[in-house]
């Protein structure tokens, strides 16, 4: 083990360039905090962050962090996400994120380090999140010989990269399901084919949206047992993310009965960043919803539900939601905004093929999820073996 302040220079970047005149279509990348949120692939399309040109950087006073520089958010609320990223060209980096660059060892190996053990551990309990350099400098890394630096992560972007291909085929089957719904469906941004239109209103028994436990007198429980609260942050695109699911006591339900939900209800965000967002519950587990997100119960057989799950997310029902939400504290959309969503009703039987087609793309989605969900079991082990020296021979 040796401290990474040995085996690294650490230092933060600089402040930055002041205004749009700063910045250049030709120049050296300037990497933000924002930037790490932007990982694909693990990697930052730095041909697509802003540039500074060599006369903005001299007037800065910039100092250039050369390839192979190992980032993260060392202050503000970016450091609490943990995201790790390693320069592919030299760049200039903004002062909120700490640079590690090391002297004669692997970057590769550190970045992997640090995804392995996530650089937030180490952030301060303070109304505004940081993590010094020194914590940084005191970080023990198990550093094996070069070559078994190498070896390690070559195992693991190989590993990483079937994962990332996967991912990849993953991604085109949702992208063939949208192209297939502009085939069946025309425009729906003008509704091209002439389709009947409705508001959501008119096709629902139910539309309502759910409460604050706080405000009710409630608390979250560990116990799973009870009732799973459903919230916008579980609200994905299409499908409801439970990875790290919540609960409320059963008692709540007593108080929010009209908000409790049903197998095959939709879910739609109405606060926040995530508007829009839309799912279908599809569990038959007893669950509730906070005041984040609206529930909407079909009544009606002139649509097909996967039709209008694909409807509800589409770029027509974005713009929809965008021209109804009232921008105050947070942007927010009204039970009414939602019942008055114009929703476009192309034959019954067009939808129905829809359907059809969209559940013979999820079967083969649902084998590459399974695929996928092996090989991060597998990642994670080849990272445990690799950092506890089962690979140093």
């Amino acid at each position: 083990m040796k401290l990474l302040g040995e085996i690294a220079h650490i230092a933060a970047g600089q402040g930055a360039p002041q205004g749009d005149a700063s910045y250049s279509e030709i120049g050296v990348p300037f990497i933000k905090a924002g930037n790490l949120y932007d990982l694909v692939n693990n990697n930052i399309d730095e041909l697509s962050v802003q540039k500074v040109s060599e006369e903005t950087a001299k007037k800065y006073k910039l100092k250039l962090f050369p390839k192979g520089t190992v980032v993260f958010a060392k202050s503000g609320m970016s450091c609490m996400k943990g995201y790790v990223y390693e320069l592919h060209n030299p760049c200039y980096v903004v002062n909120h994120l700490a640079c590690i660059t090391l002297k004669n060892d692997l970057p590769r190996f550190v970045k992997y380090f640090f995804d392995k053990n996530p650089p937030n551990a180490l952030v301060k309990d303070s109304a505004y999140p940081s993590i010094s350099l020194s914590d940084i400098a005191s970080i023990q890394i198990p550093l094996p010989p070069l070559h078994i630096q190498q070896k390690i992560a070559h195992i693991l972007d190989h590993t990483n990269a079937i994962i990332e291909k996967r991912k990849t085929q993953i991604e085109k089957l949702n992208l063939l399901v949208k192209s297939q719904f502009i085939e069946m469906f025309g425009d729906t941004m003008t509704n091209s084919m002439g389709w009947e239109v409705s508001k959501l209103g008119n096709l629902s028994s139910l539309i309502t949206k759910g409460a604050s436990p706080n405000w009710q007198g409630f608390g979250y429980t560990p116990d799973s047992t009870q009732t799973l609260f459903v919230t916008s942050e579980n609200v994905r695109e299409g499908y409801v993310d439970l990875e790290s699911p919540k609960y409320i006591v059963d008692a709540f339900n007593e108080k929010q009965r009209r908000s409790i939900l049903h197998k095959g209800d939709f879910l739609i965000n109405i606060v926040g960043a995530s508007i829009g967002r839309a799912a279908q519950y599809t569990l038959d587990a007893k669950a509730n919803i906070n005041q984040a997100v609206a529930l909407v119960r079909l009544a009606s057989s002139l649509t097909n539900e996967r039709y209008l799950l694909h409807y509800l997310n589409s770029q027509k029902a974005l713009e929809m939601y965008a021209s109804m939400q009232v921008a105050v504290a947070r942007a927010n959309l009204s039970l009414q905004n939602i019942s008055d969503l114009e929703i476009i009703l192309p034959p019954i039987e067009l939808q129905n093929s829809f359907a059809e087609f969209v559940r013979a793309v999820d079967k083969s989605k649902f084998e590459l999820l399974q695929g996928l969900d092996k090989l991060e079991l597998l990642y994670k082990s080849l990272m445990q073996k690799c950092f506890n020296g089962e690979l140093y021979s």
